[in-house]
């Protein structure tokens, strides 16, 4: 389970990395488009605006994406979380039960019964 939830991390902020790439390229893109079309190129200007709509797809995409596989890491946590806590009280109930034995054994050798 540490390796899915480590690869869902590196996914994560792989596609952290992503957005910030597909925002500058929106970004480009729209600031070309205003310049083409500024300078009367209105057809090229069609096609940055169309690729800044795109990367701002692809943005949204990878937003989508992670906001899932953080509902994912979450559950994932508390999975973990469940099975620590079920393991601690597993050793506590362990360890309570050697010291109930430990003490009836030192009750016994007490009394004389065993040595």
């Amino acid at each position: 389970m540490p390796n899915t939830i480590a690869q869902i991390q590196r996914t994560i902020q792989s596609n952290e990395v992503k957005m910030v790439e597909a925002r500058k390229q929106a970004d480009l893109a729209r600031t070309t488009a205003r310049q083409q079309a500024d300078a009367g190129n209105g057809m090229r200007a069609d096609v940055y605006w169309q690729q800044a709509q795109t990367q701002e797809q692809k943005e949204m995409q990878l937003q989508e994406e992670n906001q899932k596989l953080t509902s994912e890491l979450d559950e994932l946590q508390r999975q973990v979380n469940a099975l620590e806590q079920e393991k601690l009280s597993e050793s506590t109930r362990h360890d309570t039960e050697m010291k109930r034995i430990e003490d009836q054994l030192s009750r016994l050798r007490g009394s004389g019964l065993i040595l």
